[in-house]
């Protein structure tokens, strides 16, 4: 038999993540935006963790990456995505309540270990959320590439993500080359960059 106030108790633990943002209607009508991208981000997992690789934008297709700035949160340098001309991007837009999100990371964290960092800048992109509450949990879990704040979704916004995590690639003229929903697996995000860099050999 479940106790009734161990339910409770469940239920307003699972409710934490999200509480931080509860004190004003705008704060209010955010959380109801990042609850419907944590629903979805779980349900994208499931189905883009066993997905085929996904082939890059053609070039002729590809649209500009909008013009950003964000502020890194460890130096709190305002940085502008205009500023990585020249170079492949890859973007990744996550929370620290998204589960999906962490999967995501631990690939990142690998694939920016094995890659050309010369020719690729890995950037992470906090949405929705605070500062201090991000900082918590990059003590425990730090990233090895930049974090910039996107605390009101205005960057998700104009980049147009649906879901966490979401991942994208610019190629070195700005534009936007990749953009997948979900957990994306570490040899197709290997492939999508060679491709940008390259580095992959010809298809057939």
């Amino acid at each position: 038999m479940i106790d009734p106030k161990a339910e409770s108790l469940a239920t307003d633990s699972k409710a934490q993540p999200s509480s931080p943002m509860r004190h004003s209607p705008v704060r209010r009508s955010r959380v109801h935006h990042w609850a419907r991208l944590l629903v979805l981000s779980c349900c994208v997992m499931l189905v883009a963790c066993g997905a085929a690789p996904v082939e890059s934008i053609d070039p002729e297709a590809r649209r500009a990456a909008p013009e950003v700035e964000l502020r890194d949160l460890v130096s709190g340098d305002v940085t502008s995505l205009e500023g990585y001309r020249g170079k492949v991007v890859l973007l990744d837009f996550w929370a620290t309540w998204c589960g999906p999100c962490k999967i995501q990371q631990r690939i990142l964290d690998e694939l920016h270990e094995e890659i050309d960092a010369e020719g690729v800048a890995f950037l992470a992109i906090n949405t929705g959320e605070e500062d201090d509450e991000v900082r918590r949990y990059l003590q425990r879990t730090p990233f090895p590439y930049p974090n910039l704040m996107d605390s009101e979704g205005v960057a998700a916004a104009r980049f147009r993500v649906t879901g966490l995590p979401t991942v994208l690639v610019l190629d070195e003229e700005g534009r936007i080359a990749y953009d997948r929903v979900g957990v994306t697996d570490k040899d197709t995000l290997r492939s999508i960059l060679e491709q940008e860099l390259g580095e992959a050999e010809p298809a057939g």
